[in-house]
């Protein structure tokens, strides 16, 4: 059980126990009533708030989403092709599996919050007509995709050129491009992106512990196994 519990687990655990608390604000503190709807922790998300909608912002955004579905298709691809030769779902590798496993979860939260459990309204209106915001999906996905990805590359590339550029530049399209941009735009509150950040690192947290700990349960066995042999 201690193997499994490795740094990696707990940071992606208390990511989520974060984003839990933010909830619970959002849904008692400061909560006011505007134009677009009801929005919890008003007079923080406000200080954030741009005026009014830009275009610009929001195109780069979607931009890095796009560019972050591309990579999560080429995990896909080597997911299949690797089910292929195979022929065994628990056979293909862990971080993939684990990848789609954490994909999963992110549609299950966004139907939740889309229509089950709406906390917050955008800060404009989109085609005339309220609609929920909280987590934002797009750094929810963009998160866990980019950082996914770039751990999954880096497993099985040695170059340290490779994961300097994943490493920085990965940090850098979330924070400045896909992070700002989303409040920039005027799409989401502060608390919005910061929701959906929570969720992203803390799953791609969980699924750099799983792995690590799946793979090491595995060489022990494989360990144990060849000394049981060799004692035989």
């Amino acid at each position: 059980m201690k193997k499994i519990f490795n740094k990696y687990v707990v940071i992606g655990i208390s990511c989520i126990g974060i984003f839990l608390f933010l909830l619970i604000l959002l849904l008692t503190v400061d909560k006011k009533t505007n134009v677009e709807g009801q929005i919890g922790l008003y007079g923080f998300n406000k200080a954030f708030l741009v005026d009014r909608y830009k275009e610009s912002w929001d195109g780069l955004s979607d931009v890095i989403l796009y560019i972050s579905l591309g990579f999560l298709l080429g995990l896909a691809i080597y997911g299949l092709y690797q089910l292929t030769n195979k022929k065994n779902l628990f056979k293909v590798d862990y971080d993939i599996l684990l990848v789609g496993g954490g994909i999963l979860i992110i549609i299950l939260i966004w139907i939740l919050f889309d229509a089950m459990l709406i906390v917050n309204y955008r800060p404009i209106l989109i085609d005339m007509e309220a609609s929920s915001s909280f987590p934002s999906t797009h750094v929810m996905l963009t998160t866990f995709i980019l950082l996914s990805s770039g751990y999954c590359i880096t497993k099985r590339e040695s170059k340290k050129l490779i994961h300097t550029i994943l490493g920085y530049g990965g940090f850098s399209v979330l924070v400045f491009i896909c992070f700002l941009g989303r409040v920039l735009s005027s799409m989401h509150w502060m608390t919005d992106v910061l929701g959906g950040f929570l969720i992203g690192f803390g799953l791609f947290s969980l699924v750099v512990g799983l792995d690590k700990a799946l793979i090491s349960k595995e060489r022990t066995i494989a360990l144990e196994t060849n000394h049981g042999n060799e004692t035989c």
